[in-house]
């Protein structure tokens, strides 16, 4: 706003910054960015060849393997053991490619470069990060599995 300052040019201001219209209605406010899909589910079936059971086992080891994993790396954060967290986040980066959750691998991977650079800060920050996106990939793949259960059953009896 130039000087000097009007009460219109002011009102005009601040509508445009927050959102309301001509008529002095706010307007909707715009959407909530929504996150990619935290896995690609066809790389399991790649892996599985279709098999649903198979594929349902394989989500199962990675969930409980990479939640055994981040309890081990919140220790080796805890303890600024770097040997471990390199370890760990080396572990959940491999299995992560492997079942398509590649944000979660990402993540991993910078993990496991904040443990060669001994940055525990930003180790904190990472496995905070990880946490999260491990959530988000487990009740996804939960999600996955809990839909495919009916043809499971189907494959099953026939």
């Amino acid at each position: 706003i130039g000087k000097p300052v009007t009460t219109a040019a002011l009102k005009e201001m601040l509508e445009r910054l927050l959102g309301a219209d001509r008529n002095g209605k706010a307007s909707s406010p715009p959407p909530a960015p929504t996150l990619p899909v935290p896995v690609n589910v066809q790389r399991l079936n790649d892996i599985t060849d279709g098999d649903l059971a198979f594929e349902q086992e394989l989500i199962e080891s990675f969930l409980a393997d990479t939640e055994r994993h981040v309890t081990d790396l919140e220790s080796a954060v805890r303890e600024q053991d770097g040997e471990a967290l390199k370890r760990k986040a080396h572990a959940i980066k491999g299995t992560s490619a492997n079942a398509g959750a590649r944000r979660l691998e990402e993540i991993a991977a910078r993990l496991e470069e904040s443990a060669a650079i001994k940055d525990p800060e930003r180790a904190r920050e990472l496995l905070e990060d990880l946490r999260s996106e491990f959530e988000r990939v487990r009740d996804y793949l939960q999600d996955h599995v809990e839909s495919n259960q009916p043809r499971i059953a189907a494959a099953a009896s026939s």
